[in-house]
């Protein structure tokens, strides 16, 4: 996955200090709602050609991975003084805040920050669509 943002120092500090679910939650879902989205208990995936990838069933493994995976790299693209200072100043927590299980703690409301039901996706069966009919035609 392709990040286009990252959390900021402030944001990795938040989720080191705060003891607030929907705090976490929001920070994270605030950078993944340019990524994904879940409706209908359906997760879709924004994919590289700007069309979606559907996920049904595993939905909370895929979120454990993006939010994971967030953290990860936005920790990674801190420069190597702010990862010393950082590392100094929580040293008894950073490894915490790459787990599953961190994640875990603030999953329901990752999950419905990233939530919204009325979002209608097409729904094709065997059907091409073609936008640039006129174009097509001049072939």
């Amino acid at each position: 996955m392709n990040f286009k943002k990252y959390l900021c120092l402030k944001n990795l500090e938040t989720l080191l200090t705060s003891m607030f679910p929907n705090e976490k939650a929001s920070v994270i879902s605030a950078i993944l709602k340019d990524h994904c989205i879940i409706s209908n208990g359906i997760l879709y995936e924004v994919t590289s050609n700007i069309t979606y990838k559907v996920t049904k069933s595993e939905i909370k493994m895929k979120l454990y991975k993006m939010a994971t995976l967030l953290i990860q790299e936005s920790y990674n693209q801190l420069d190597q003084q702010t990862k010393k200072l950082l590392n100094l100043e929580y040293s008894k927590q950073i490894a915490s805040i790459f787990s599953n299980a961190s994640v875990e703690k603030f999953y329901p409301q990752l999950y419905s920050e990233l939530e919204n039901n009325e979002v209608k996706f097409d729904d094709y069966l065997c059907e091409i669509h073609l936008i640039m009919v006129s174009w097509i035609r001049r072939l």
